[in-house]
């Protein structure tokens, strides 16, 4: 499970900190951020986060203010406060914030966070999102083929003869048993496009065809390489904020 992050505060020192540790967590996507209060509640509709980090005090719009708009919409995000001002702490819990964090913060302040929405978060949206993504797929028919360049050549790949998608250096490939193919479109969407096959988002740069998986591999602290014959033999990781997920549907 990904979460998508969003993040506001009009202090860009506060905002690069931020980002600089939720970089760090594998699970973690950051789709947005803001520096003025007006902006915030049309950028988080356009951008849909799980989370929002939020500031109290910024140009335009209080971070109270923004949260209780939040609560009124329909699929509202989990929302934390990350202030200087300790005095906020019962008002920001009135709008429903999760969690509220002193400046100047620690990576194991956001960390602890972070553990929280985890757990809140956890199935609920997994499995919400995946039911979503069925029954657009469904409404669409079938799974249209997949574009993608090769050699100058644009390409449309059914998904059953995809091994794995992966990226490096930040450029999205597909790979098949013979081929390797760069795609234009990122990883998440992709993984979206696919909800309800057999792919499976094993690691951040990892989306695997789980019916080319050919052995399964026992790593360190629990975790596993799962083995693919694409292009080449491949050794995927399975990070270990899914390996409960990946255990389960393999029937580990």
């Amino acid at each position: 499970m990904v979460y998508r992050v969003f993040f506001a505060d009009d202090e860009p020192l506060i905002c690069n900190e931020l980002r600089y540790i939720l970089e760090q967590e594998p699970d973690i996507e950051i789709v947005g951020e803001c520096y003025a209060g007006s902006k915030v509640v049309g950028e988080i509709k356009k951008y849909k986060p799980h989370v929002v980090f939020l500031d109290i005090n910024m140009p335009g719009s209080s971070g109270i203010e923004i949260a209780s708009q939040l609560v009124q919409e329909p699929f509202p995000p989990l929302v934390i406060f990350v202030t200087a001002y300790e005095e906020y702490a019962i008002a920001a819990f009135k709008v429903n914030a999760i969690g509220y964090v002193l400046k100047p913060f620690t990576g194991e302040d956001i960390q602890k966070v972070l553990r929280q929405v985890r757990i809140l978060l956890g199935r609920q949206v997994q499995y919400t999102d995946r039911l979503q993504k069925t029954l657009d797929i469904l409404q669409n028919n079938k799974l249209k083929r997949i574009p993608a360049e090769k050699d100058g050549k644009i390409f449309l790949i059914d998904p059953e003869e995809i091994h794995v998608i992966l990226v490096k250096n930040k450029i999205t490939y597909i790979q098949t048993q013979h081929h390797e193919y760069i795609s234009n479109q990122p990883l998440l969407h992709l993984e979206e496009k696919l909800i309800g096959s057999h792919f499976f988002r094993c690691h951040r740069n990892f989306l695997v065809n789980l019916k080319k998986v050919k052995e399964i591999i026992p790593w360190f602290h629990g975790t596993y390489l799962l083995v693919v014959y694409a292009k080449d033999k491949m050794e995927i990781p399975v990070s270990r904020y899914r390996v409960k997920d990946f255990k389960e549907l393999v029937d580990l």
